[in-house]
C-alpha cells in the first residue's frame, strides 16, 4: 500500500478474564478464589507482592458470556479491519486457563462459540452488507498455522507437510511463504477450514488440562476489498491474525516427561522470548530493537507488537488460590503489554484503472500432487478440506483444463489437470514448486492489473 500513509499509534488494548472453577479444582478442594474483579480492575487478595490492584481496558468475570467478550475486544477488530487496518488478538495465560475456549470456544454451539466464530459470521455479515453498494467487491482468503517446538506447520495441508519458514518483507512484514491461503465466501466455508485446522493440531493430556494446547495457533483472515469510481478504484486490505497461544506451566504441575517435557520445554521458550520482547518494547523511550529472531513466534508476530497493527491482548487466568503465582504472573505481563505502542496504518490505496473482471477472485493456495506426466498433474484430493472442490470444479475450469478425475466431490480421489493456460486467462499464473524432496505442487495467483 502507499508507502505515504499516516500511521497512528495507539497502545495494545488488553482485557483479562477469569475462567470458573473447573472440576479439577473442585475436586481437590481448591477452591479458595484468589481475585476480586470489576469492570476494569483485578484485586489479588492474598498477594504478598505489590501492587494488588491492576488496571486495564476490560475485565471479565466468570459470569461473563462469549458474547460479551466478543462485543468488548473482538467486535471493533473488524470494523477496523473494514476501514482497512490490520488487527490482531491473541490469548495468554497459563495451561487451562481458558484461552482456546476464548478464541475457539465451541464452534457448534451458538452460546459458547468464542471470539474467532463469531468474528467469521460478524464479517461476512459486514461484506454482505457493503455489497449492497454499488462497485463494492470483496474477497476473504484464510490461513492456519501452528508454531510446535519452535516449527511451523501449514494445518491447512493434508499429508505430512515440511516444516515452513518467516520471512520479513519489506513492505508487508513478516510472512510464511508457501502457507496455504485459502478464499472463503461465508462462515460455512470458514467453520470448515476452522475444523480441519484443528483436528491436526497438537494437543495432549498433561495433569493440568486434559486437552492441554502443545503448540501455538495462528488463523488469519485477509480482506481484500475494492470500491469502484468514476474513471478508477480504490484497493484496500487488512489482516486480522487470530493467536491462540500454548500455556505457560511448571513442570511440577503439569506432570510433563519425555515428550510432554519437551514440548514444555519448547512452549516456555518462546512466551520467555515474548515477555522479553514486550518488557523491551514497554520501556519508556526505548530504543533498541528487541530479539524478535530469537523465536518464530516473537518473528511471526513482530507487526502485531510494534508495528503495522491494531492489537488486543487476552489475558486468561485462574480465580483458585491453588494457581496464584502463575495468575499474578500473567496479570504483570498483561500490565506490560499495556505500555506496548503500535502503528496502524490504513492500508488504502486508489488506483486509476479499472479492476479486471478477475481481479476479484484474487486466491493464491497450494494443492498437493503425486506425480507428472508431459504437463498433466494428478491431484490427490485425500485429506482436502471440502469446498477445495469445489474450488477444483467451479474456479479453476475456466483457466484449467481437468481432462479426468476419480472419486466424487466430497471424498478421497484425485483430479488430473492439464497445465493449460488459455489466452483468455490474462493475469493468471501457475507455477511449479518444490515442497519438499517428496511433495511438490502448484500455486494459482490472481493477479489482475500490474
Amino acid at each position: 500500500m502507499a508507502a505515504a500513509a499516516k500511521r497512528r499509534a495507539s497502545n495494545i488494548r488488553v482485557a483479562v478474564r477469569c475462567r470458573p472453577f473447573n472440576a479439577r479444582e473442585r475436586a481437590e478442594g481448591a477452591v479458595k478464589n484468589a481475585l476480586a474483579c470489576d469492570e476494569t480492575s483485578i484485586q489479588v487478595m492474598e498477594c504478598t507482592r505489590l501492587p494488588k490492584e491492576f488496571n486495564y481496558d476490560h475485565v471479565f468475570g466468570c459470569a461473563d458470556t462469549q458474547e460479551v467478550v466478543f462485543q468488548a475486544v473482538g467486535l471493533h477488530l473488524l470494523e477496523n479491519a473494514m476501514n482497512a487496518y490490520n488487527g490482531c488478538i491473541f490469548a495468554y495465560g497459563q495451561t487451562g486457563s481458558g484461552k482456546s475456549h476464548s478464541i475457539m470456544g465451541d464452534v457448534d454451539s451458538k452460546v459458547e462459540q468464542g471470539i474467532l466464530p463469531r468474528a467469521c459470521i460478524r464479517l461476512f455479515s459486514m461484506l454482505e452488507d457493503r455489497r449492497q453498494e454499488k462497485g463494492f467487491e470483496a474477497t476473504v482468503l484464510a490461513s492456519y498455522l501452528e508454531i510446535y517446538n519452535e516449527k511451523i506447520f501449514d494445518l491447512l495441508t493434508g499429508g505430512h507437510p515440511g516444516e515452513l519458514q518467516v520471512r520479513n518483507h519489506p513492505e508487508l512484514g513478516p510472512i510464511v511463504p508457501h502457507l496455504t491461503e485459502c478464499p472463503v465466501e461465508s462462515f460455512e466455508e470458514a467453520y470448515e477450514l476452522l475444523d480441519f485446522g484443528a483436528k491436526r493440531r497438537a494437543v495432549a493430556a498433561t495433569q493440568m488440562n486434559a486437552t492441554s494446547s502443545r503448540s501455538h495457533a495462528v488463523f488469519t483472515l485477509q480482506v481484500r476489498m475494492v470500491m469502484a469510481k468514476p474513471g478508477g478504484r480504490i484497493e484496500s486490505q487488512a489482516k486480522i491474525h487470530f493467536v491462540d497461544l500454548a500455556g505457560s506451566e511448571r513442570q511440577k504441575k503439569s506432570g510433563a516427561a519425555g515428550e510432554r517435557l519437551k514440548e514444555g520445554i519448547g512452549i516456555n521458550l518462546s512466551l520467555t522470548t515474548l515477555g522479553r520482547v514486550i518488557s523491551e518494547l514497554a520501556k519508556p523511550g526505548a530504543r533498541s530493537v528487541p530479539a524478535f529472531r530469537d523465536s518464530k513466534l516473537t518473528l511471526l508476530l513482530k507487526d502485531a507488537l510494534m508495528g503495522n497493527s491494531r492489537t488486543e491482548l487476552l489475558a486468561c487466568v485462574s480465580p483458585s488460590s491453588f494457581n496464584l503465582e502463575e495468575t499474578v504472573s500473567t496479570l504483570e505481563f498483561a500490565s506490560r503489554c499495556k505500555l506496548v505502542k503500535t502503528s496502524a496504518m490504513k492500508n488504502e490505496q486508489s488506483k486509476a484503472k479499472p479492476a479486471l473482471p478477475f481481479e476479484k477472485r484474487g486466491f493464491g493456495f497450494r494443492l498437493g500432487f503425486s506425480g507428472e506426466r508431459e504437463g498433466h498433474y494428478l491431484i490427490s484430493t485425500e485429506q482436502w478440506p471440502r469446498h477445495y472442490f469445489r474450488l477444483v470444479k467451479d474456479e479453476f475450469s475456466s483457466y484449467l483444463h481437468v481432462v479426468g478425475k476419480r472419486g466424487e466431490p466430497g471424498k478421497a480421489g484425485q483430479f488430473v489437470i492439464e497445465d493449460w493456460m488459455p489466452s483468455e486467462a490474462e493475469g493468471l499464473l501457475v507455477a511449479n514448486e518444490r515442497l519438499d524432496h517428496q511433495t511438490a505442487g502448484f500455486r494459482v495467483y490472481g493477479l489482475g492489473h500490474r
